[in-house]
């Protein structure tokens, strides 16, 4: 259902993310930098992005995080998301996990 988009701009790919899941309905809130957001899918589970790709999730009071190893931001965007969360166990999860959330998504 969403398209991948390629360009040399992070601004732009993030800000066309953004808006293609508010135009399917749901909730999108930039969450401290402008490289990253949060899709929320019901009340408190979520898919955290940095830049264009999903790399955590909030699940049932569950937190999830890629294994993947990303850029140095992306890193801190992470750590970022889990400060706020605040929960006491961190879930490592493979890259394919957030791509079939991601594809539930646009189901």
């Amino acid at each position: 259902m969403f398209k991948k988009i390629h360009t040399e701009d992070a601004k732009e790919e993030t800000h066309y993310a953004r808006m293609q899941y508010k135009k399917a309905g749901f909730p999108v809130t930039k969450f401290g930098n402008k490289n990253c957001f949060l899709v929320s899918f019901d009340k408190n589970d979520g898919l955290f992005f940095s830049y264009k790709t999903p790399v955590a999730a909030t699940i049932r009071g569950n937190l999830f995080v890629t294994e993947e190893k990303y850029s140095t931001t992306t890193s801190r965007h992470i750590s970022h998301y889990i400060k706020h969360c605040g929960y006491p166990k961190v879930n490592e999860m493979p890259e394919a996990f957030f791509e079939a959330l991601l594809e539930a998504l646009g189901d």
